[in-house]
């Protein structure tokens, strides 16, 4: 009964561990970094007065195919630069129409109408970056590099000719069908329903505990519907590596992610340390609160606490966010003010919304960064969560500029999930407003959480390397590795008997392994980032936010 108390008390921890937010940060636009201190033109529109019409794809495609054309008449970088942009409005256009038809679609996924949109836009997107490539391409072999480096910089150009590796005419489509498959998984997870006493029931509607203890039947049945879309996934896949030359999708898969400071055998290395210092840790830390719970120990293990929650419910953690990014700084006070002004962001879990957390930007003539999660004022993650993606909303609001090319919010994903991770360390005089009297046991499981994402993450850049090493793989073998791993890496600690035959179908609770491949060893690295953000704050907090801010 009292390791069912252990269970129950840490199983949300486990599963947002697992999920790791899900905070794919989103690329929708050509971006650039600038400094914190630069202005970037944000337009005040309220969201729902952002109008969403559908974009003319093959007229863009027309300017594409004449950009080609004209590109090596060319004679000059800066002339050739000009035909580079000179399709860059309508291009910026279809970048924000697919945005807004993309948050639109996250919010009600049963909406028949963006799923429509949707359909279409991830056609002609997929083409678009196919015949958009085949120009890129040319840039990159351009007689002029030297001078299109000096105008651009070094790492751009570097980014630009990793992302002409993995995008060609002859895979378009494939990578139409990688996009339908993705937007048929967020439905499928969105709308999941299990037989709830006689009835079937949206899952995401349940209660947290009763999800918790529907999971087996969750399990049983979605493992096989989710299951088939991620072995077609997989074939797509490979697929599109092979016939651009690659072994498998793993190389591929890293310059997707657009890795040019380590690759496979660095990861190698990292995956060895941490299964050697931080999966013991994790284990000892687990078995403390679980030997505390048995032996009714006077000083409990913080994870047993029970005042993590949030104070006031739902409406009192985002008053107390609102509070918080206020005063906070002056960054964060101007980056909060403007989304809440806008109404650019949803919190609030709902039905039929698609069970994510990510932060985007709409750009066009709107230039807005757009914060979608789902939380309810139950737990400390829902808190945690805000914290998360509000540090990826701050730094695109401050740091990505809309003069750009070929780059993200960051010059890495590594970076990117550094502020976020780190927000949730520089909030920490606030904890007491969130959490009351459970602020320093909450302090406590903020730093475990980086301990718990360094694990899990690892586990599961692992596993997409696993899966994609072995050709015609089966589900079975897939849901093999996955208990293997999980068994290994120490998270079978938590498991109670009657979720044990369930351990290797869990897989399916990471939208990374659908949407983003290779991207969960980023919250690896940039937790380790983060925890030395986290002593630096430790040793004097000033210092460490002005550390943090010059990332």
């Amino acid at each position: 009964i009292k390791k069912r108390k252990l269970i129950a008390v840490i199983a949300l921890c486990m599963s947002f561990c697992l999920i790791l937010t899900s905070c794919a940060v989103l690329d929708s636009v050509l971006n650039a970094v600038t400094g914190w201190g630069d202005k970037n033109t944000h337009q005040d529109v309220k969201f729902e007065d952002m109008v969403y019409t559908r974009p003319d794809g093959d007229a863009l495609l027309s300017l594409i195919d004449q950009a080609i054309s004209d590109f090596d008449s060319a004679d000059s970088a800066q002339k050739q630069m000009e035909v580079v942009n000179s399709f860059s409005t309508e291009l910026s256009n279809f970048s924000c129409m697919y945005t807004l038809a993309q948050i639109h679609s996250y919010l009600d996924a049963t909406d028949e109408f963006y799923k429509e949109e949707m359909a279409y836009l991830d056609e002609m997107a997929a083409n678009i970056d196919a015949r958009r490539n085949t120009l890129m391409r040319k840039l990159v072999d351009s007689p002029y590099y030297d001078d299109l480096e000096e105008m651009l910089g070094e790492w751009q150009m570097e980014d630009l000719s990793m992302s002409t590796k993995t995008s060609a005419e002859e895979i378009a489509d494939l990578k139409v069908r990688e996009n339908q498959l993705v937007t048929e998984y967020n439905y499928l997870a969105a709308t999941a329903t299990i037989d709830y006493f006689g009835e079937e029931t949206l899952f995401s509607s349940l209660d947290p505990t009763i999800q918790y203890f529907m999971l087996p039947a969750y399990y049983q049945k979605y493992n096989e519907i989710l299951g088939e879309k991620y072995l077609e996934l997989i074939q797509v896949r490979q697929e599109m590596a092979q016939k651009l030359g690659y072994d498998n999708y793993i190389p591929m898969g890293y310059d997707n992610m657009g890795r040019s400071c380590y690759g496979v055998e660095e990861v190698e290395a990292l995956r060895a340390d941490v299964k050697k210092y931080m999966v013991p840790l994790y284990k000892e830390i687990i078995q403390q609160a679980q030997n505390d719970l048995l032996t009714d120990s006077e000083s409990p293990s913080f994870l047993l606490s029970e005042d993590i929650v949030p104070q006031g419910g739902y409406d009192g953690m985002v008053e107390n966010f609102w509070n918080m990014t206020a005063e906070l700084s002056k960054e964060t006070a101007e980056s909060s003010d403007y989304m809440r002004r806008n109404n650019l962001y949803s919190f609030e879990k709902q039905e039929n919304k698609t069970d994510t957390d990510m932060t985007t930007i709409i750009g066009g003539q709107y230039y807005a960064p757009y914060m979608f999660i789902n939380v309810d004022g139950t737990s400390f993650y829902d808190v945690t969560t805000m914290f998360h993606e509000f540090g990826h909303y701050n730094a695109m609001y401050h740091k990505v500029s809309p003069e750009s090319y070929f780059s993200s919010e960051s010059r890495s994903i590594d970076v990117a999930e550094i502020y976020s991770q780190g927000m949730e360390f520089i909030a920490f005089p606030y904890y007491e407003d969130f959490f009351g009297a459970g602020a320093e046991d909450a302090q406590k499981s903020q730093v475990f959480s980086k301990v718990e994402t360094i694990v899990n993450a690892t586990m599961q850049d692992e596993f997409q390397h696993l899966v994609y090493a072995e050709e015609d793989i089966t589900l079975e073998e897939i849901n093999e590795i996955w208990a293997n791993l999980y068994k290994e890496y120490g998270l079978d600690t938590l498991v109670s008997d009657d979720m044990a035959g369930t351990i290797g179908l869990s897989w399916i609770d990471i939208p990374h392994f659908f949407l983003v491949p290779f991207y969960s060893i980023d919250y690896t690295v940039s937790a380790c980032a983060a925890l030395h953000v986290w002593e630096d704050l430790e040793q004097d907090w000033q210092e460490g936010y002005a550390t943090y801010m010059e990332l």
